[in-house]
């Protein structure tokens, strides 16, 4: 409801001016944000707002962060995010964290433990995978580490009736 976006914004201005403590850059302070809402777990419909109004928090500063950027967070801790995420930046798909790895790479190692599984799994899966350009990309980089292999084809080519 409007109360409810107006009451968050008004907490999130609040915590955003003790971030000016931390730190003058106006980007790191909405990443901080954003990512502390994606840490607590925070329903996609509040991380939507958040991210409307926080937008520089997802600006891509180079292909590779020192920082971890939401989509890496989210990737990691929140799946249920991963779509806001994107349909807000889907640039933000082809994302390197700092050791190299994309969001569905991040992703597919945590769904088990985020209790992601069968067609929520698949639906992430391929909403990710249709955004990393070009696709070659994301097929290198699945079949050099066998541990992802095996997981994709646990959770997306084996039938969900066999896998139960």
């Amino acid at each position: 409801s409007k109360t409810f976006e107006l009451f968050l914004l008004d907490e999130l201005q609040t915590f955003r001016n003790r971030l000016s403590q931390l730190t003058k850059d106006e980007e790191e302070k909405d990443r901080i944000i954003i990512n502390e809402a994606l840490k607590g777990n925070s329903h996609p419909n509040s991380i939507d707002i958040i991210l409307r109004n926080y937008p520089a928090g997802l600006n891509i500063a180079s292909q590779y962060l020192e920082e971890e950027h939401p989509i890496h967070v989210a990737s990691r801790r929140h799946p249920a995010a991963i779509s806001v995420i994107l349909s807000h930046r889907p640039e933000c798909a082809n994302l390197r964290d700092s050791q190299g790895r994309l969001p569905v790479e991040i992703f597919i190692r945590n769904a088990e433990e985020n209790g992601v599984k069968g067609e929520e799994y698949i639906q992430l899966f391929n909403e990710i995978v249709t955004l990393v350009v070009p696709p070659s990309k994301l097929q290198k980089c699945i079949m050099r580490r066998m541990s992802l292999k095996s997981e994709v084809m646990k959770n997306v080519i084996i039938p969900l009736h066999v896998k139960r």
